[in-house]
């Protein structure tokens, strides 16, 4: 059974939010709590498949709602009247965020991103391969990434590839720019790859559409149409493969 919580002590703006998600039909159930210290305690349990928290209603702990979140790998979307507190939000490893008052196409902008997401992740095989078109079509999406100065909203298809750094990561796109983030690899890797990024090697996630060739000396290395090879292992060059129907 897939649950949601809407955590918001403005218990109309809660219902409202619950009354759209019920029409929506895209939850089995929809639970509603005005104090956040009852959702930390009935989290571990009960563990919802997303939830709506009230960015600007006082926390547990400071940010430990947010950690316990994290902790437990629950997609969370927070809710803010004020839209320059989206940036903490993305730092705290928000799934996105919605500014009030609540917009439908927002909503349904993320139920849709939700959605992908949650089928890519229950898929226990290699994703089914797209056609090159599909890709392109589907890389028209945006991504917002947080750095040090700004938030930056960069079309997904303009991502040649990201770098993983401990805890950072780069951005490199076709532009010639480099955006430092504190989003991990994997943070992109579960955003991503529904758009055709394929995790190569542990430090780098690839956009498809930029391989140029698969090379065989040395190994495993990939050709990106810049003119940069990269390491990839066998076993990611055969997924590689899959996706382009080789």
């Amino acid at each position: 059974m897939s649950l949601a919580y809407i955590i918001d002590e403005e218990e109309q703006h809660a219902l409202f939010l619950k009354s759209t998600l019920d029409i929506m039909d895209c939850f089995d159930q929809v639970e509603i709590f005005t104090r956040s210290e009852t959702a930390y305690k009935t989290m571990p349990a009960k563990k919802p498949a997303i939830v709506f928290a009230n960015f600007d209603i006082p926390l547990i702990k400071g940010a430990a709602l947010y950690s316990e979140m994290v902790r437990l790998q629950v997609p969370f979307v927070c809710i803010t009247e004020n839209p320059d507190t989206c940036l903490t939000a993305v730092s705290l490893q928000a799934f996105d965020y919605l500014v009030k008052p609540l917009q439908l196409s927002r909503l349904e902008e993320i139920i849709r991103k939700y959605l992908q997401h949650t089928e890519f992740l229950s898929k226990e095989t290699t994703p089914a391969p797209l056609l090159f078109h599909e890709i392109l079509i589907r890389q028209k999406d945006k991504i917002m990434v947080n750095t040090s100065e700004c938030i930056s909203i960069i079309p997904i298809e303009s991502i040649i590839k990201i770098e993983g750094l401990n805890n950072y990561s780069r951005i490199y796109t076709d532009d010639g720019n480099m955006l430092m983030t504190s989003k991990t690899l994997k943070y992109f890797e579960s955003q991503l790859s529904s758009y055709a990024f394929v995790r190569i090697h542990k430090s780098h996630l690839v956009n498809l559409v930029f391989i140029d060739k698969l090379l065989n000396r040395g190994g495993s290395q990939i050709l990106l149409k810049t003119g940069e090879i990269l390491e990839t292992t066998r076993e990611k060059r055969t997924e590689i493969k899959e996706w382009f129907k080789m």
